[in-house]
């Protein structure tokens, strides 16, 4: 799985949530976030199992975490990874936009697992940001 590319989507601003995010916004390199604002992040995974074959779909799912110090707040069941369509399978993309109205100024961490269940593998991978006023 790749590291983390994360932008802010401003509240009011088109709520396209993934590429649409993307496409509309810069990378928020400092992580200094907007407090109503969405967090959008992007991430790759890369070499999904086939199967012993090698021919099946990549069968994926993430998990989206995100914490203040070691309080969650945020906590998804896993989500399935949709790969129909997608003509490279060795890196494969997800995003997705985390809304942040409700959390008040402060530190806190998003961390992305994801369960490779063909291979029965997990992997994560974590940035911090801070909301501010």
């Amino acid at each position: 799985m790749s590291g983390l590319f994360t932008t802010e989507v401003k509240s009011g601003l088109a709520d396209g949530g993934g590429a649409e995010a993307f496409r509309l916004a810069n990378l928020n390199i400092d992580r200094r976030l907007t407090k109503g604002s969405r967090l959008v992040f992007l991430t790759y995974i890369y070499n999904a199992s086939r199967g012993t074959a090698g021919t099946e779909a990549p069968d994926l799912a993430v998990r989206i975490e995100v914490t203040s110090e070691t309080k969650p707040l945020i906590r998804t069941d896993w989500l399935k990874v949709q790969t129909e369509g997608l003509t490279d399978l060795l890196r494969i993309p997800y995003s997705a936009a985390i809304p942040l109205t409700g959390m008040g100024p402060g530190k806190y961490t998003l961390r992305i697992t994801t369960s490779d269940r063909l291979a029965k593998t997990t992997t994560a991978q974590s940035i911090g940001f801070m909301v501010q006023e």
